[in-house]
């Protein structure tokens, strides 16, 4: 399993996988010359993809106060990602419960039903598309839609660029949580700014809900 690519969330795997991950990706978009024997089959030609996973590995770790390379620059047009993936992401969940098991626990917890797989995607989701954001919640709410189904459909959907009106929308429903202990105007700030409040009150506070939130990391790549 030392190449395998991890398709959930940077904010499940735990720090000593979070620098496994990071170290691995860095070496095969930097090594060209070993890339095509070392990469997995199904990312042969997706390099652009592999640079934007390795960006958000990079925000979670600096969520963390982990020491990080720079971003990578990601190419301009439109990338595409592998359309299967390295292990069912149930099985993926299931190797994290056993590193569980052995005290390696990442930023966030293993869901273990749809709600909580919402609660966790919830605002990386509103970042991207609005439209999809109220869709899906409500097949959340009315039940339509299963864990796994939408396990995969909300690790998919989070691979795409954000939305920028969407993005600041996300970021200012995201303050909300902390706004009672901040001292900026939202609206008086860009993204970066925000998001960067929202992850320190967070962390002072202990706000539960944004800390087990996939966009507190990986939205910091994106602003």
């Amino acid at each position: 399993m030392m190449n395998q690519i991890w398709d959930l969330d940077a904010g499940f795997l735990d720090d000593e996988l979070l620098t496994e991950q990071m170290r691995l990706l860095s070496g095969l978009i930097n090594d060209q010359t070993s890339r095509e024997r070392r990469l997995p089959a199904h990312w042969v030609s997706h390099e652009e993809a592999l640079v934007v996973r390795l960006n958000q590995l990079i925000a979670e770790m600096r969520l963390r106060d982990i020491a990080t390379p720079e971003y990578q620059n990601v190419y301009e047009g439109t990338v595409i990602w592998p359309a299967r993936l390295q292990e069912p992401l149930k099985d993926q969940l299931q190797m994290l419960l056993k590193r569980n098991e052995r005290g390696l626990h990442g930023r966030i917890a293993v869901p273990v039903n749809e709600r909580e797989v919402w609660a966790i995607y919830r605002y990386s989701i509103m970042a991207r598309n609005h439209s999809a954001f109220i869709s899906m919640g409500q097949q959340v709410a009315t039940r339509q839609i299963g864990f796994d189904d939408l396990l995969l459909e909300v690790v998919h959907a989070i691979r795409a660029e954000p939305h920028q009106p969407d993005l600041k929308n996300a970021l200012q429903q995201m303050w909300g949580y902390v706004s009672a202990h901040s001292f900026i105007r939202p609206n008086e700030v860009n993204n970066v700014e925000l998001l960067a409040e929202v992850q320190l009150l967070a962390k002072q506070n202990n706000s539960e809900y944004l800390l087990k939130s996939t966009s507190l990391g990986e939205l910091a790549f994106w602003c």
